[in-house]
This record gives C-alpha cells, sequence and structure tokens, in this order.
C-alpha cells in the first residue's frame, strides 16, 4: 500500500522549512495535500516521543509498561483492520483495545461502548516535546467502572475491544441559536 507523510499523519516529520520551500521528491504531491487535504488520514498510533511508528518503535500503553505484547495487538489488528477496510464505509472512528496478553488468550473480539473512569483529584502542569504546556488531570490513582458493553470490562475479560466513535461534535441544532 502506498501512503505518504500527510496520509500517514506524520506532516511533523517534514521540516517546517520544506515544506514551505519545497524541491524534494514527491514535493507537488505533498504540497497538493497540505493545500487541499487528504481523502484519508491514518490515526490510532501513538509512539512515545515524536518518532516515526516503524517495525520496533515503541508504541505507547497504558496497560503494561513493562512488558507490553505489541507483537500479539499487531498481529490481531492487521486480520481486524483488514475487515474494517472491507466494509468500505464512508467515513469512520474506531477506538480499538487489545488486552496486554499473548494473541493466543485472546477470547474473542466484542463490539464496545466507551467505559468511563474515576478521576484523581490532581491536576499536573507538563511539557509537550515542543515546549507547549498542557494540563494531565487525574493524578496516580485512577479506578475504572468495568461496566458491562464497555471496552474495560472486554479487556478485563481478555476480549479485543472494537468502539465505533463519532468524529463530528458540533451541535448543528444549537447553531441556529440566536443568542449575540
Amino acid at each position: 500500500e502506498e501512503i505518504n507523510p500527510i496520509e500517514a499523519n506524520l506532516k511533523w516529520a517534514i521540516a517546517k522549512k520544506r515544506r514551505e520551500k519545497g524541491g524534494f521528491n514527491g514535493w507537488k504531491k505533498i504540497k497538493n495535500y497540505l493545500d487541499n487535504g487528504c481523502s484519508k488520514i491514518r490515526v490510532g498510533i501513538l509512539p512515545e516521543g515524536r518518532v516515526i511508528a516503524r517495525e520496533g518503535v515503541k508504541i505507547f500503553s497504558i496497560a503494561n509498561k513493562e512488558n507490553p505484547k505489541y507483537k500479539d495487538c499487531s498481529e490481531a489488528l492487521e486480520g481486524i483492520l483488514k475487515k474494517i477496510l472491507k466494509l468500505k464505509l464512508k467515513s469512520y472512528f474506531f477506538n480499538i483495545n487489545y488486552p496486554n496478553i499473548p494473541v493466543s488468550e485472546i477470547r474473542g473480539i466484542k463490539m464496545t461502548k466507551q467505559g468511563s473512569r474515576a478521576y484523581g483529584q490532581k491536576i499536573v502542569s507538563r511539557r509537550d516535546p515542543r515546549g507547549n504546556e498542557y494540563f494531565w488531570i487525574g493524578g496516580s490513582h485512577l479506578t475504572y467502572k468495568p461496566e458491562n458493553g464497555t471496552d474495560i470490562k472486554a479487556i478485563r475479560n481478555d476480549f479485543i475491544s472494537i468502539t465505533p466513535l463519532i468524529i463530528k461534535y458540533t451541535d448543528t441544532k444549537r447553531l441556529k441559536l440566536k443568542i449575540w
């Protein structure tokens, strides 16, 4: 499959000066995507730090940071993603969670709703890799609510969970309010 850095959601991997100046192989195509957008953007991979996600790169995991099962997860997700792509959906956004166990121990796949968790009472100021300030809300002792039908319950019971999400959050009905 062919994919360019813009579709791969890696615009940051092309230095800003190079994006503006151009002159490299594939520049015309990249410039078109930068100016007009893409028909597809890859999402869902969150590497630790500012690195390109390639084989062997550590991917963020909240489950078991000391012994994450990335290869098992990758093996399972490949099949799931192929099935999703065969559906030829017009637009979609799925949150897919993989329990941190060998693929041989997976009990199945469940379509789930999003679970919730109770946040701690702590707000911590942090800096991202670019030096911008952001706030981490929650503290260190988060509790998850493993309610039936949720991704949390599925993961705790050794199932892969797939949660279809809504991308558009604008409340279009209220755009017509005559407040101002």
